[in-house]
C-alpha cells in the first residue's frame, strides 16, 4: 500500500497518513467498478465527495459513519 499525499491533484482532500491502493477498475473510467484497500488514520472523516465509479466496500477493521449527499452527516455507523 503506499501513502497518497496531501498534494495529490487525483485526491487533494486526503491528509498525510491516509494509504490507498487500488486493486480492481479504473477511477478514470465512468461505470467502472472500482476495489480500492484504503487505511486511515483514527478519527479521519472522509469529505462529502462524489464520482463517476461504483465503489465496493468492505470494512476489515474498526467502525465508520457513512452519509450520501452534499454535506457529512451522520446517519449510518458499521
Amino acid at each position: 500500500m503506499r501513502e497518497r499525499p496531501s498534494s495529490d491533484a487525483e485526491n487533494p482532500a486526503f491528509p498525510k497518513g491516509v494509504q490507498i491502493a487500488t486493486l480492481v477498475g479504473d477511477q478514470t473510467k465512468a461505470g467502472d467498478t472500482i476495489i480500492l484497500r484504503m487505511n486511515f488514520p483514527a478519527n479521519f472523516q472522509m469529505p462529502p465527495h462524489t464520482h463517476p465509479y461504483s465503489e465496493v466496500v468492505t470494512i476489515i477493521s474498526g467502525a465508520i459513519e457513512t452519509s450520501q449527499g452534499e454535506k457529512f452527516e451522520k446517519k449510518a455507523k458499521y
